[in-house]
């Protein structure tokens, strides 16, 4: 969770030059990652495990797929539409 929070905070750093749309969305994002993460947390708490996940461990190239596509996920959401960067 920390890295799609670290990700999704990036725009937040030239923030006088990015559109209030961009700010919004990277808002959005920094609140959904600690709502998800909040409950997946609690879950697994709560059952010991989560077992949607355990066969992906034992595949390591699915495994990287869907970390990969989780940390770059909420970056490409918040600079879409980032017309500051052409």
């Amino acid at each position: 969770m920390e890295c799609v929070s670290v990700c999704s905070l990036q725009p937040w750093a030239d923030a006088e030059q990015r559109a209030p749309r961009q700010l919004l969305a990277t808002a959005m994002v920094c609140v959904w990652a600690v709502r998800l993460g909040s409950h997946l947390f609690t879950r697994v708490l709560r059952d010991g495990h989560d077992a949607r996940f355990d066969g992906v461990r034992e595949r390591p190239l699915v495994f990287i797929n869907l970390w990969t596509i989780q940390v770059r996920r909420p970056d490409l959401v918040a600079r879409l539409g980032d017309k500051t960067q052409e």
